[in-house]
């Protein structure tokens, strides 16, 4: 960041200043420097849901995303609360997937608690966690986070990592053999 001196006349012609911070990335250690920030701007960026989809390869490199993921993400709207948790949950496991280098997939690393299904709810309700993705085979997904207000998941799949994730679901909480909504 750079500090700028601005001047100007207000109204009645008093000389006013102020100091604005200008972001500025020149080499490489600039642009590291404001990592965070740019990834701010980037979350404040997006729209809606159809912006959000429209740009999950731009913002979400590490993340695969099944094909009816499109019908959940699509109609979320900027004062719909499960559009921020959205774009908070899918930033918060592309910046994982992004530090993922190596190794095996460690939940205790993400910023929210992720689970895997309970081994009873997988027998009787698995088929309602498969789900198709870009041509692959049919995936059940077994890890989820809880998106919150209300009882929302984003259910994902870190099997093909290091580094890559696919998201199979996002929407309303499935049905557990304890919830069977």
């Amino acid at each position: 960041m750079i500090d700028i001196k601005t001047q100007w006349l207000d109204d009645i012609g008093d000389l006013m200043s102020q100091c604005v911070q200008i972001p500025h990335a020149s080499n490489p250690f600039h642009v590291d420097g404001l990592a965070e920030w740019i990834e701010n701007r980037l979350k404040a960026g997006v729209q809606n849901g159809e912006d959000l989809w429209n740009r999950r390869e731009e913002l979400f490199s590490n993340l695969i995303f099944c094909n009816h993921v499109a019908k959940q993400i699509l109609p979320l709207q900027p004062g719909d609360p499960l559009f921020r948790q959205t774009v908070k949950r899918l930033f918060e496991l592309q910046t994982y997937c992004s530090a993922w280098n190596e190794g095996a997939f460690t939940p205790d690393n993400l910023p929210f608690k992720a689970t895997v299904e309970s081994e009873s709810t997988m027998q009787k309700y698995s088929k309602d966690r498969t789900f198709n993705c870009h041509g692959e085979n049919e995936i059940t997904f077994t890890w989820h986070g809880r998106m919150t207000p209300g009882a929302w998941r984003i259910y994902f799949d870190p099997t093909i990592g290091p580094g890559m994730m696919r998201i199979g679901y996002i929407g309303s909480k499935l049905s557990t053999v304890t919830d069977p909504t």
